[in-house]
């Protein structure tokens, strides 16, 4: 608000020096029309006000309590008024409006309480002009004609009308002023609370520091984000590690909470104008991180994919041979010999690498799924009719009549696979639960299968997905690059995954319209 005014108060010393400056030249065209005028006073009223214009300008610049040194200038404006209607005639100075001007202004700056003061001030100096002059104490050198026939009842009504007015135009001025002032205080408060409304709800957080690098303000997420910031703290007390980035002003990558943040820092400078400041922004990159690994494990399956597919089948035919040459001398050996651990090692070794092969073909090959709407409890029923251990499968959280959207064989195989590793997550764990969870989501069915074992090694999260990634022993590491491969680029649905220890929750998400 002082800022504004600061622009008006230039445009009223501009308009103040013009009015000053027109007494001068009235008195260089009172001489130029033969009338004589002393211009000594004139100027000296001139370049005073030019002087104590010039200092107050530069105070106001500096000073942050304007409210006294604007009270200060429209006293010395007063006394000015004085002096120019004395120096011009007195009350036959046309100069007398000036007293209305200063009210006005008094009003404008200082507001109805100012407006008041001036016109205290306004009836002193014209009373002082008016009644000096009738009883001859003060009396203008250059008024045009003395009072002759002018009684004191007259001129008591005179000032009476002065005085009245002086004070009623301070009321309407000083009430338009504050009217002004409460609009525009109000539209300023609606302004911040606006913008303090968005910087609240953007979801990024914004922290602002002095150049002490004290808290000034901060939004919401940034106190989700570091638990003990508060306002007039030093940011080295909330978070020493980040500080240094903030000075340097470099991007800064960081991980908190296990999720990923990147922080920019910039310093505003006004060049002491106002103070300097800094502002943080810290935004949330873990989506952005994991879906850029998600790309990077999409191009490794797609390449991967169609190696398989190349080494599968140049494995598979020698692999028959070997296969068949072992049966050959398995039949050819004597009864005896047959019972030879190492034939059996042999066919089993053989067995497996079968497995991995068919596991490769089915993880390179891409066929069109034949999507339709399947009954999820139907589908479980059959899924879990072979499994030994379907007593520790808890499908109490199945509704009735809940349906997905999918190809049967292949949301079969996802599932035998999902089950038969949360079973083994569970295997040795006192009280094991296997949980299948059924939801309802905005595009999705989507299908959780929870256990209470072990949970999964952190080194391993990032590349859960990731072909050869297992921990059994007999395991091939292609179930969940397979699982991944039907859901995500076959289905166009999602698979994703939570765990810790005593919990983890595989979620398959399928939508229910299938292009």
């Amino acid at each position: 608000m002082f800022r504004k005014i600061g622009i008006r108060y230039r445009w009223y010393l501009t308009l103040r020096l013009i009015i000053v400056l027109s007494i001068p030249l009235m008195g260089v065209l009172s001489l130029i029309r033969g009338i004589q005028v002393n211009l000594l006073p004139h100027i000296i009223i001139f370049v005073l006000s030019f002087i104590m214009s010039v200092i107050f300008y530069i105070i106001l610049r500096r000073e942050t309590n304007k409210l006294f040194y604007y009270y200060i200038q429209m006293i010395f404006d007063n006394l000015l008024i004085f002096a120019i209607l004395y120096f011009t005639g007195g009350t036959n100075s046309i100069f007398e409006i000036l007293y209305f001007v200063n009210i006005v202004t008094g009003s404008f700056f200082l507001f109805a309480k100012g407006g008041f003061t001036i016109a205290v001030m306004s009836t002193l100096g014209y009373s002082l002009i008016l009644f000096g002059e009738y009883f001859g104490f003060i009396v203008s050198p250059y008024k045009l004609e003395p009072f002759r026939d002018t009684t004191l009842e007259n001129l008591i009504i005179k000032a009476f009308i002065y005085i009245l007015s002086y004070f009623l135009l301070a009321a309407i001025s000083g009430y338009l002023s504050e009217r002004l002032q409460v609009r525009s205080t109000e539209e300023i408060a609606k302004i911040r609370l606006r913008i303090k409304d968005i910087i609240e709800h953007i979801p990024m957080s914004i922290i602002i520091l002095n150049e002490s690098l004290i808290i000034t303000d901060f939004n919401k997420r940034s106190k989700e984000l570091f638990k003990k910031i508060e306002t007039n703290k030093s940011f080295k007390d909330v978070d020493n590690e980040v500080l240094p980035y903030i000075t340097s002003q470099k991007r800064h990558q960081f991980l908190k909470n296990n999720e990923y943040y990147t922080m920019t820092s910039e310093k505003i400078t006004y060049k002491g104008k106002y103070d300097d400041f800094y502002i943080i922004v810290i935004s949330n990159i873990t989506d952005i991180i994991e879906y850029e690994n998600k790309l990077i494990t999409k191009e490794k399956m797609e390449v991967i994919g169609e190696l398989s597919a190349s080494i599968a089948h140049e494995i598979r035919n020698p692999m028959s041979n070997i296969k068949g040459a072992a049966k050959i001398l398995l039949e050819e050996e004597p009864d005896e010999m047959k019972q030879h651990p190492m034939f059996k090692i042999v066919l089993e070794e053989i067995e497996r690498l079968n497995e991995l092969v068919i596991d490769f073909l089915e993880f390179s090959r891409t066929r069109q799924i034949v999507a339709e709407q399947l009954a999820l409890r139907d589908l479980l029923k059959e899924t879990l009719a072979v499994e030994t251990k379907s007593n520790i499968i808890d499908l109490s959280k199945l509704p009735e009549g809940s349906t997905i959207v999918g190809d049967k064989n292949k949301i079969i195989q996802v599932l035998v696979n999902l089950i038969s590793n949360s079973i083994d997550a569970v295997e040795g764990i006192e009280n094991p639960l296997i949980e299948i969870i059924y939801a309802r989501e905005e595009h999705y069915d989507s299908v959780s299968i929870k256990d209470n074992g072990k949970g999964i090694d952190e080194k391993i999260k990032n590349k859960i997905f990731q072909p050869f990634n297992t921990t059994k022993l007999k395991g091939t590491g292609l179930g969940l690059a397979i699982a991944y491969k039907i859901i995500k680029e076959e289905h166009k649905g999602e698979i994703e995954f939570v765990s810790k220890p005593g919990e983890t929750i595989f979620t398959i998400k399928l939508r229910r319209n299938i292009d």
